[in-house]
């Protein structure tokens, strides 16, 4: 696992609320179609939704349900996230179309894989069928990666076990084992030094620069896209070595990688570019916390909101710390002023979310995550305040059911992980 450090909240004030909940839960949502296979619950960019017997492409949207014989595709510099109702979480990658089949024996979901990258991910095995146009593997695990391109099928097991098969042949994969399949030829392993890298698109990089600032290197991050972000910010430091917002942006993807000493160095050089910006204290405090230094990233973002005070973000990202301290009262004026600054960004309402939660005013932090999740839909973090406000609610199964999607959404984060595990005990 990789960065545990994005995510500021206090472990401590989390797991109380989370311990302390009742264990018992609420029915799930009403259906709005009789054979509900699926639902989205994360769209990102370019989302296209293809109802079976129908030749029209419409826009998907969160919440939208998926029946068999529906089809999505996620077009360029774009991203979905797809709930199973057999369980589990499918993350589909740009340039993807899959078609959803079914289900057999009421557990397991049946995909058809035209193109693209699909992750999946779920807290405990579940069984899925995924057909590709070079190979059909049965699964039975918890993680996996499935890559189709125009000329092979590769097949990556995190956790779990794969039958995979052809004509040609067939072929059984555990934890840690990888695959690919050509067309005429039978499934055969590959070794993979590093299967993980396989998916970093799936990461969630968060944002340090205000909406009216945002470059093009940032819309690129929040999508996932981080080779062509780096591209970016090297052909800006090429020009202008000492340009503050790419350093600070260069900083935020160390650290998101788990590049601690890097992304120290790099947010120290841009504050020194321009001691005037909100983005390098930001990015700063973001490295000074991988380091395990909550009191110099506190001192930053005071830093951060002195050089400007009308930066929703470094108030939001000062709410978080103020939390991590047990300094509620502190907290929630933050998140309030970042919130009045700027009501568009999610992360002023996720902290608005979570400084409710440790009040136990459960219904007004449900509201304030279920509002950042609206404006930002790839974020884990309301995701998992809204899976700890329900639990706390009563609501266990629907809690986990969050919180298994948070995870999803940065696959390589372990501290959601283990939150996800408290929920379980």
């Amino acid at each position: 696992m990789k960065n545990v450090v994005v995510y500021s909240f206090s472990i401590l004030v989390i797991f109380i609320v989370l311990v302390l909940s009742p264990l018992f839960s609420d029915n799930v949502s009403a259906q709005t179609c009789e054979k509900k296979i699926a639902q989205v619950v994360s769209v990102q960019g370019s989302v296209q939704v293809k109802k079976a017997g129908e030749t029209q492409w419409l826009p998907a949207k969160l919440k939208d349900v998926y029946c068999p014989g529906d089809m999505i595709r996620v077009m360029e510099r774009s991203r979905s996230s797809i709930l199973l109702v057999t369980g589990g979480i499918i993350r589909l990658d740009e340039n993807t179309t899959l078609t959803f089949n079914g289900v057999e024996k009421e557990k397991t979901s049946l995909i058809e894989l035209i193109r693209g990258i699909a992750h999946f991910f779920s807290r405990w095995p579940r069984s899925l069928n995924v057909h590709t146009p070079f190979v059909n593997g049965t699964v039975e695990g918890t993680e996996f990666l499935v890559k189709v391109d125009d000329n092979a099928t590769f097949i990556s097991i995190f956790e779990g076990k794969v039958e995979a098969a052809n004509k040609a042949g067939s072929l059984t994969l555990t934890s840690g084992q990888s695959a690919t399949a050509k067309k005429g030829q039978p499934p055969a392993l590959q070794i993979v030094v590093h299967p993980r890298d396989a998916v970093q698109w799936a990461l969630y990089y968060p944002q340090i620069i205000p909406l009216k600032q945002e470059e093009k290197i940032s819309k690129l991050l929040q999508v996932g896209r981080v080779d062509e972000a780096k591209a970016e910010i090297e052909r800006i430091l090429s020009k202008d070595a000492k340009n503050s917002q790419a350093l600070a942006l260069k900083s935020i993807i160390a650290v998101v990688q788990n590049d601690k000493e890097k992304a120290l160095s790099l947010a120290k050089k841009a504050v020194e570019a321009d001691p005037k910006s909100a983005s390098a204290y930001i990015a700063l405090s973001y490295a000074q916390q991988a380091q395990f230094d909550l009191k110099g990233a506190l001192e930053s973002l005071q830093e951060a909101v002195n050089a400007e005070p009308e930066n929703a973000l470094a108030w939001a990202r000062l709410s978080e710390l103020w939390l991590s301290f047990g300094e509620l009262d502190e907290a929630l004026k933050a998140a309030n002023k970042a919130v009045e600054l700027n009501p568009n960004i999610a992360r002023t309402h996720t902290v608005l979310g979570f400084a409710y939660l440790t009040q136990v005013k459960i219904k007004d932090s449900m509201a304030a995550f279920e509002k950042a999740i609206e404006l930002d839909q790839a974020a884990p973090l309301p995701r998992l305040g809204l899976g700890l406000a329900k639990i706390r609610k009563g609501c266990l199964e629907e809690g986990r059911k969050e919180i298994e999607i948070a995870v999803s959404l940065d696959p390589d984060n372990s501290l959601i992980r283990s939150y996800l595990g408290k929920s379980f005990l």
